[in-house]
């Protein structure tokens, strides 16, 4: 899938759409690289795998080819990080590349540190805003999704909202409540930040609990939350001391 994708995105007349794929193949990649003790480390901190780094520097290329191609001012808008960067209006059409873009934009800014984690929140997020403003339900509430774990976990403990990272998790969890990933970001970075251990084992129970088939079109990505779900129900005394 990367390989035919790249092929798009790299051909002497690249398209937007084969770029984007690209991006999202990347980004599907991402979840599998990655552990849940790797993707939950939100302060730039820690340290990832090779192949997760791999993914989102690559994934980070494709959605910024794609806006390139898709709208030009847009993606000289998030050129360079902003403390406020002024986006233009965006619509449907490309709110999967600016998603996407913000997804890869935050995990390579965490492994390149807490300076360039701080430096770019504040356009992926306004980012984020934007994609929920045009789509709410654009990766199955992914833009709240992405900002209630920004809020529970953001590069200043100084600027954490715990409240708002929750009303964010709740919405996402409105648009698509069997979309399991959601469950466990709740647990992972809402439930601990806010210290409700029995909040992070109800969230992690119902994952295991769920049939991950019901919605095919999601069960791979089922079958990975629930493979974080085990991960982090081990770690419950470490998280929680």
């Amino acid at each position: 899938m990367i390989a035919e994708a790249r092929g798009g995105c790299e051909a002497e007349a690249p398209q937007a759409s084969a770029c984007t794929e690209l991006a999202r193949v990347h980004h599907f990649a991402l979840l599998a690289a990655a552990d849940s003790a790797e993707v939950a480390v939100a302060d730039g901190s820690g340290t990832q795998a090779p192949a997760a780094n791999d993914h989102a520097a690559a994934g980070l290329a494709a959605a910024e080819r794609a806006l390139q191609l898709l709208a030009p001012e847009l993606a000289g808008a998030l050129g360079q990080p902003s403390a406020a960067p002024a986006l233009p209006a965006i619509d449907r059409a490309h709110g999967q590349a600016l998603y996407l873009w913000a997804v890869h934009r935050l995990q390579q800014a965490r492994k390149d540190g807490f300076a360039q984690l701080s430096l770019w929140t504040p356009a992926v997020s306004a980012a984020l805003e934007a994609c929920r403003d045009s789509d709410p339900t654009l990766d199955h509430g992914g833009p709240e999704r992405l900002l209630g774990m920004l809020r529970a976990r953001p590069p200043s403990p100084l600027r954490r909202d715990l409240k708002a990272s929750r009303a964010h998790f709740e919405r996402a969890l409105t648009v698509a409540p069997n979309y399991l990933i959601t469950h466990v970001r709740f647990a992972e970075y809402y439930a601990v930040a806010a210290h409700e251990p029995a909040l992070f084992a109800a969230e992690l129970r119902r994952v295991l609990e769920a049939d991950s088939g019901a919605d095919g079109s999601v069960r791979p990505e089922n079958e990975l939350a629930r493979k974080k779900a085990r991960a982090l129900l081990g770690r419950a005394s470490e998280l929680f001391e």
